[in-house]
């Protein structure tokens, strides 16, 4: 009798353990949909703002409509400033749109001249007990003031343009995460704002980069496979009477089994059954069949059933139960598992039964294999079609064609070690100063990832140094744009320059990139040009400077990727500096176009036909001798 007893005890431990990291795992994936919810929401969000009228007005009324997908609105306030005038865009209290209001604010009180004046966010808990510790007092409009509130400022390059708030009568009805969108979407909100015509510039490049997310998440998703499956699971059971059956793939990549379909139980069940079983040194059954040659595998007795295999429901009292296992193997090796579930003890099975269970699990086998070779085949067609798109894509978003200035050759270079690549280079006029930016840039992975990131920064970079703002601090707006939002581990290289064709300065900014090399032809030397700093997308905040040279006549500035220096021979010996520095010297009476032909040449020739481990990109810069083309 004790035995039993302990049994009992032994299997309500356990059923209670079962139920923690049933709990565990639920709330891990409530938070984990609720934190892909969330980001879902801001990038439609972002994409609306983008997309969104050029028209200010409009443009609040847009960012009032998806902040209220995101955040609870009923009591919000938009808010710009025009000198020292604030006006009350969008003025929404308890869910009635209030008309337009303006406040003079010279005198820079209250918390919206608080938050003018240092660009810092609030979020205020309890107003009655957290009046004195705050920073500056409300200047109440409203009879009925709230208890509680998120106050963000907007801001664009250095200045503060204006606030979004959303209150509550309730204390504490928000918190930090509140306040972490509403900062997200306030970033947002200032961009569109002040650079609206920017974003329309670029509505075209983050259509594009929607497709290309879009694309990322469809590779591999088919129905055939799971409908051929929840067939081939009825197959085995009304042949042998087994009232359940299941089938579980092996994915080798991850060294776990997946249970991809069940017969006979019912939906509940299946939920819990469905998906990633439990590591193999805890699941005896499965770690026999991935190990065994075994043709078939019985175990018999209810306890023995739930330790070889403890994903699976506990049968109802009196069964004893019984599993019989069916290793699914192809010539390729083992592809997955039949196992059938009996609510009593089966007997041996007789010839009969045993030719008929390894002869129908060989059939599945083979026909399941067949489909994960045509499925493969098929996977790999669409993929290197995607790829081709995504090249294609990729490449519209690279300069057709190098700027054309009298006086001036200017060259570009872009191989990508992949079907595509992270390195990219821009140029962009600034009209206002008559000036030319242009950038270089390197992403730190490979392949399909750092595409995406490169379509990215590349958009943000532009956004940021459009309004013509100084190299250090175009790029370190651009960095907190790009570490907001990539949670990728990514980052990019960049060296920016802003270039005067008349006078020929050149003020550039370096963050983390290969150093570019500055030929001067009046005392025939090379120069390292450098900044301190680092790449964009390590760190939120980031310390960056500029720096001033001059291109004189005959002068020649080469920027290039480490693709171009780390391109390794037969030997693996490194393409290096100091070749480039030779040939650029060698060869500095020739055109741009002619330069960049060597360099690229010299490289072919180091390689010697060996494959390309990194993206290439060069942007060459010469000044003609006699001020003229």
């Amino acid at each position: 009798m004790k035995r039993p007893y302990l049994m009992q005890i032994l299997a309500g431990f356990g059923l209670n353990a079962l139920v923690a990291l049933v709990r565990r795992a639920t709330r891990r994936i409530v938070f984990q949909r609720r934190s892909v919810h969330e980001l879902a929401l801001l990038n439609a969000a972002s994409r609306a703002l983008i997309h969104s009228e050029l028209d200010v007005d409009a443009l609040c009324e847009q960012i009032y409509c998806e902040a209220s997908k995101i955040v609870d609105t009923s009591s919000f306030h938009l808010g710009l400033f025009d000198g020292d005038h604030y006006t009350l865009v969008i003025r929404v209290q308890d869910r009635v749109r209030l008309p337009p209001v303006s406040f003079d604010l010279s005198a820079g009180d209250g918390l919206i001249g608080w938050i003018r004046q240092t660009g810092t966010a609030l979020l205020v808990e309890d107003f009655l007990r957290e009046m004195e510790q705050l920073p500056a007092r409300p200047r109440y409009q409203s009879a009925r003031p709230p208890r509680s509130g998120v106050y963000v400022p907007l801001i664009a390059g250095s200045h503060v343009i204006g606030s979004i708030s959303i209150q509550s009568y309730q204390p504490h009805a928000f918190g930090a995460n509140d306040l972490r969108l509403l900062s997200l979407i306030a970033d947002q909100a200032a961009v569109v704002i002040t650079r609206a015509r920017a974003y329309r510039a670029q509505q075209e490049e983050a259509w594009t980069l929607n497709a290309l997310l879009q694309v990322a998440e469809q590779i591999g998703q088919t129905n055939s496979l799971d409908e051929w499956l929840a067939t081939a699971v009825e197959i085995l059971p009304r042949l042998i009477a087994a009232p359940r059956c299941y089938v579980l793939l092996w994915e080798s990549a991850q060294a776990q089994f997946h249970l991809r379909a069940a017969y006979g139980v019912d939906l509940q069940q299946n939920q819990q059954l469905r998906g990633t079983c439990d590591a193999l040194a805890s699941q005896r059954l499965l770690s026999q069949l991935h190990t065994a040659e075994a043709r078939i595998i019985t175990i018999t007795g209810s306890g023995q059933r739930q330790a070889a295999w403890p994903c699976l429901p506990p049968l109802p009292q009196p069964h004893d139960g019984s599993l019989v296992a069916l290793p699914l193997r192809g010539r390729s090796g083992l592809l997955g598992a039949l196992l059938l579930d009996y609510d009593d003890p089966v007997p041996p099975l007789d010839p009969l039964q045993t030719s008929l269970c390894v002869g129908s699990a060989r059939q599945v086998a083979t026909a399941l294999e067949s489909l994960l070779l045509t499925r493969e085949a098929e996977f790999a067609a669409r993929l290197e079609e995607e790829l081709r798109v995504a090249r294609e894509i990729q490449t519209a978003l690279l300069p057709a064609t190098t700027p054309k200035l009298p006086g001036w050759q200017i060259e570009a270079a872009w191989r990508s070690a992949r079907i595509v690549g992270g390195d990219f280079f821009d140029f962009w006029r600034l009209e206002e100063r008559q000036t030319l930016g242009f950038v270089i840039a390197d992403v730190s992975d490979k392949g399909v990832p750092a595409a995406l990131f490169m379509a990215m920064a590349r958009s943000l970079v532009r956004a940021a140094a459009l309004d013509g703002s100084p190299p250090d601090l175009a790029l370190t707006r651009a960095n907190r744009w790009i570490s907001r939002d990539s949670e990728s581990g990514m980052f990019v290289t960049i060296f920016y320059a802003i270039l005067d064709p008349a006078s020929g300065q050149l003020d550039y900014c370096v963050a983390g990139h290969n150093p570019p090399l500055h030929y001067r032809a009046a005392d025939a030397t090379l120069h390292a040009l450098r900044t301190p700093g680092i790449a964009l997308g390590v760190l939120d905040e980031v310390t960056l400077h500029a720096a001033t040279t001059h291109l004189a006549p005959d002068d020649i500035l080469v920027c290039y990727t480490d693709g171009v220096t780390e391109a390794i021979d037969e030997e693996e010996h490194e393409f290096g500096v100091e070749r480039l520095r030779t040939i650029i010297q060698h060869n500095h009476r020739a055109t741009a176009a002619k330069l960049k032909h060597t360099i690229l040449s010299a490289l072919a020739q180091h390689s010697h036909g060996q494959p390309t481990f990194d993206d290439v990109t060069l942007v060459i810069l010469k000044r003609s001798g006699n001020g003229m083309l």
